[in-house]
């Protein structure tokens, strides 16, 4: 899918680490990047004046997956993580083939995780409706686990709202964590994978309602390790500097007072500012689109 533009490509080690989702689900993976990365400058992008991307057509989602990703590499970046399961199922084939930079997803790490993980027999993925229809998670995973591995999908989307609202826990996140896995937790599987960014936000309750028998995992760490594999291989890794920790600059699409309050939420670390940009190339100088 190839759109006939130019990108303007960083391939220098001191360019930021360009993130984006289609909201502020994926400033927990941003949180786990920056623990792993401290030396690097970030610059995330929350495409939160079309979200959510999850119930969107999979034409629509590669679109609004290239343009952030297109922003991101024109504002300098020297690497590109699609820290949204959405993006990373539905889009991530073509943003690996026709981005200029290295390019990290939620979908390869993640199942990397839970092939080193001994002894899962049976595996739920928790996703949105636009992950678990993609099939991206159950396709590889069942390359890569042993066949009589049992593996299912489920959608739940309310645990989105949940996440932003700030309830992840308490009677409102219990009542809809029972509603969605109750019929989960009588089958006792080995496993749980978090398959969209918000939901470590309520890991715990959900963690706490299976019950110790299920491992309730979450991919942001090993999305992290992966970035800074291939920063190392490409040489692309910053120096760390004494005293010195990376940037970090925020933009939205829209609502950016509202990111702010959560961004400090999810970061659990003080956020300067949030600015509100606009995708619209006419409005964001020359062009940095794909050759």
């Amino acid at each position: 899918m190839k759109s006939g533009k130019r990108l303007f490509v960083n391939k220098d080690s001191s360019g930021p680490i360009g993130v984006f989702d289609s909201g502020i689900g994926g400033l927990s993976v941003l949180r786990a990047l920056r623990e792993r990365l401290p030396a690097e400058d970030f610059l995330y992008l929350g495409d939160t004046a079309r979200l959510p991307y999850g119930t969107r057509g999979d034409e629509t989602i590669v679109r609004y997956s290239l343009e952030c990703a297109t922003y991101l590499v024109n504002r300098g970046a020297k690497a590109v993580v699609a820290a949204c399961n959405t993006a990373s199922s539905i889009a991530g084939d073509v943003l690996q083939r026709e981005l200029p930079v290295p390019f990290v997803g939620m979908v390869e790490p993640s199942v990397s995780m839970v092939e080193r993980l001994p002894s899962v027999k049976s595996l739920w993925i928790l996703g949105t409706e636009g992950t678990v229809r993609s099939g991206a998670y159950e396709k590889l995973l069942r390359d890569r686990l042993p066949f009589n591995t049992r593996i299912e999908a489920k959608a739940c989307p309310l645990f989105v709202p949940l996440a932003e609202e700030g309830l992840s826990s308490g009677g409102i996140c219990e009542s809809i964590v029972s509603y969605y896995l109750s019929s989960v937790k009588e089958e006792c599987p080995d496993a749980l994978l978090l398959a969209c960014t918000h939901y470590p936000m309520l890991a715990s309750t959900i963690s706490k309602y299976m019950g110790s028998a299920t491992q309730v995992l979450d991919g942001s760490v090993a999305v992290a390790g992966e970035v800074a594999d291939i920063l190392e291989d490409r040489g692309l890794l910053r120096m760390a500097l004494a005293k010195n920790n990376g940037s970090l600059t925020c933009l939205v699409t829209d609502a950016a007072p509202r990111v702010h309050v959560l961004a400090q939420r999810f970061l659990c670390e003080s956020v300067l500012t949030v600015e509100n940009i606009s995708l619209d190339s006419k409005k964001n100088g020359p062009s940095a689109e794909f050759s």
